[in-house]
């Protein structure tokens, strides 16, 4: 008879005994904890649950809090280097705690282990290469990959998570349904801010195009206030409503309207940059320069987006959590041969 144990839920905590199982760092749903507590549980099916809620969060889509609560290790919330395990995932969620951990903390961790950078990742990973080199670093999944090597991946920067202003994965899937007439060719919505000159120029080149929709048609929309700015449904139902947007970078090359664009059924306009190996197999429009974009263009590229095929795949969290998986897999073999 297999080994079971009783998996009692207090809150956030999972205990085996008096032993902490899992601390997990976010609380699962109430009608979740209610189905597992007081159940008798292999450790094998231990696993296979707690692979489950960490999946859950925000889930099918993509957001970096889904692969925040994917990880293993949360740095610098919960990493402790003694208590990594060969083939653990680490999330880091700001380029600048990176300096910090591969001088401090890297050192210390003593098995190989998978990197996932997500959310305020902005600039490039040239500098760290030289950390590459060891071992110990099987591989490095993140957002805006713009230096290449053999051991970076690249990760979507999805949608805005919970919590943001514009961020409500549910009101985008109730959007997602809906059937809706293209109203417009072209959305503009750009308030000029991160990366002021290359907004400011599709500012300029678009907002007066007849063919263009502009959002806030005002001489100055960086003044605008918040409460007077479109609120995340009017913003999802204008996307639905164009066959095309304009979604020049921001902070990052990755942008959350490309995504939600993608989603809503309507086709992004990006700037080719080194992200394209990313979506060259998703509706998405990559130009070489903004002045290609013409009503002529665009009428000619609806048709032939309308007849290609795509890898949808791409735009959930299970496609990407599965290539971290194959690649931990392998580690964990290894570390058991």
């Amino acid at each position: 008879m297999k080994n079971k144990t009783r998996i009692l839920i207090f809150s956030t905590l999972a205990l085996i005994s008096t032993i902490i199982l899992w601390e997990p760092d976010f609380i699962p749903a109430p009608s979740t904890l209610n189905t597992l507590k007081n159940k008798i549980y292999t450790c094998s099916e231990i696993t296979k649950i707690k692979l489950g809620l960490k999946r859950s969060y925000n889930y099918p889509y993509i957001t970096y809090q889904s692969f925040m609560y994917y990880c293993d290790h949360i740095f610098p919330r919960n990493l402790k280097p003694a208590n990594v395990k060969a083939g653990d995932t680490i999330y880091i969620g700001d380029e600048n705690l990176l300096q910090h951990f591969f001088e401090e903390i890297h050192p210390k961790i003593s098995v190989p282990y998978i990197l996932i950078t997500h959310d305020a990742m902005y600039t490039g990973q040239k500098k760290y290469f030289k950390y590459l080199n060891d071992s110990k670093i099987i591989a490095w999944f993140t957002k805006n990959p713009i230096d290449q090597h053999e051991k970076i991946f690249g990760l979507p920067v999805g949608l805005p998570p919970k919590g943001y202003k514009h961020g409500n994965t549910k009101l985008l899937k109730s959007m997602m349904g809906k059937k809706l007439l293209k109203k417009h060719t072209l959305y503009l919505n750009i308030i000029p801010g991160p990366c002021l000159d290359e907004r400011m120029k599709v500012f300029n080149m678009f907002r007066y195009k007849n063919y263009c929709y502009n959002a806030y048609p005002i001489p100055h929309p960086e003044n605008l206030k918040n409460e007077d700015r479109k609120n995340y449904l009017e913003y999802i139902m204008d996307i639905k409503e164009s066959k095309f947007v304009l979604s020049p970078r921001g902070l990052g090359l990755d942008t959350h309207r490309m995504w939600e664009t993608i989603m809503l059924g309507s086709y992004p306009i990006v700037k080719t940059s080194c992200l394209d190996f990313m979506i060259q197999d998703l509706p998405v429009i990559i130009v070489q320069n903004w002045d290609e974009v013409t009503e002529e263009f665009l009428e000619k590229k609806y048709i032939e987006l309308q007849n290609n095929k795509y890898n949808f795949e791409k735009l959930y969290i299970d496609y990407w959590l599965n290539q971290i998986e194959a690649i931990k897999k392998g580690i964990i073999q290894r570390a058991t041969i």
